[in-house]
């Protein structure tokens, strides 16, 4: 999640205390290191696994394009011809078609002067897998809004759908297409910086993390609805959402302390809310991750917003990738 969109973000009056509760679903071990990138200044704010290859690819921060990350903690470039431009994003392998989705942003020049937030422009693209060599690239609308495209899921038939965060929109693109069709969009004050997103059972639909919430998004008909939650904290400020076993586990990373929970969708209520993991020491912004096998590998330490120890003159530390064995016990995680 960019820096400055968090700023906004944070000015939003919300309780953040995070609500635990029983659960009947997924259980986790805590989390351990899985490995640590071998230098400071790379940070992949989102990472995905490709399972042939035996590497994690994410994009770059603090610069533009992809990186390949290795359990090593080796770093070195991914698709450097395919010239992905701007802050790359969400990230997701399509396998049946050997293609990696990913969505970019790049903020758009301000004029002399001007201390507000520049407007965004974002790009959806798909690189062909192993090497990268680009597919597609689809730019977003020029409507005189800030486009930040953040995450995405891609559907068995090859559908692509992702949030735009500082458009409060949810989009989707179908295949062999280059037109994006808008499934939902809603002032802030319903719907602030949609981020993550995630299937309902059997991809009949979408569930959408933003601000203050959940929301699902029925497929094909784009009908939304809320989702009730125990109270205003339970489930809000999620950043990485991920369908498991029979329920999700969700990356609070603005809420205090940042956490990891797991919960239900049931008869449009978010459930059997609890966490997993909260208020590591070395928790410094987690975003987002990979679910691999039974585990989630995900990032610790994004060093975003009020993360970053540049603030108080600091230096930013080597990303820090985490992961959590998950039990589903006799049911599988979708993934």
């Amino acid at each position: 999640m960019p820096y400055r969109s968090m700023l906004f973000l944070l000015t939003l009056s919300l309780t953040t205390a995070a609500a635990a509760q029983t659960s009947n679903g997924v259980t986790a071990a805590r989390s351990d290191t899985a490995f640590v990138l071998a230098r400071a200044g790379v940070i992949p704010e989102n990472i995905v696994y490709d399972a042939p290859r035996d590497r994690f690819l994410g994009g770059d921060l603090e610069r533009d394009g992809l990186v390949e990350l290795r359990r090593d903690g080796s770093i070195r470039p991914f698709a450097e011809v395919a010239r992905i431009e701007g802050r790359v994003l969400g990230l997701k392998i399509d396998p049946q078609r050997k293609l990696l989705w990913g969505v970019a942003f790049t903020r758009l020049p301000s004029a002399a002067g001007d201390t507000t937030q520049a407007p965004a422009h974002s790009i959806v693209f798909s690189l062909e897998l192993p090497g990268g060599r680009l597919v597609q690239r689809v730019p977003s609308p020029k409507d005189g809004a800030s486009h930040l495209f953040n995450d995405l899921v891609v559907g068995r038939d090859g559908t692509v759908y992702f949030t735009d965060s500082e458009a409060g929109a949810v989009w989707a693109l179908a295949p062999k297409t280059t037109e994006l069709r808008l499934l939902h969009r809603a002032p802030p004050e319903r719907f602030a910086y949609p981020n993550g997103i995630a299937f309902l059972p059997d991809q009949h639909g979408l569930l959408v993390a933003y601000w203050q919430g959940l929301l699902t998004i029925d497929l094909p008909s784009g009908k939304p609805a809320n989702i009730r939650a125990p109270n205003d904290a339970a489930v809000s400020r999620i950043d990485g959402l991920y369908a498991v076993c029979s329920g999700y586990v969700g990356i609070q990373n603005m809420a205090e302390p940042s956490g990891l929970i797991a919960f239900r969708v049931e008869r449009g209520s978010a459930d059997s809310v609890r966490d997993l993991e909260r208020g590591r020491a070395d928790f410094r912004g987690p975003t987002t991750g990979a679910i691999v096998g039974d585990t989630l590998f995900y990032v610790a330490n994004a060093q975003i917003g009020p993360f970053d120890p540049r603030k108080d003159g600091g230096s930013l530390e080597p990303v820090l990738v985490l992961k959590m064995p998950l039990d589903c016990g006799k049911e599988r995680a979708r993934r």
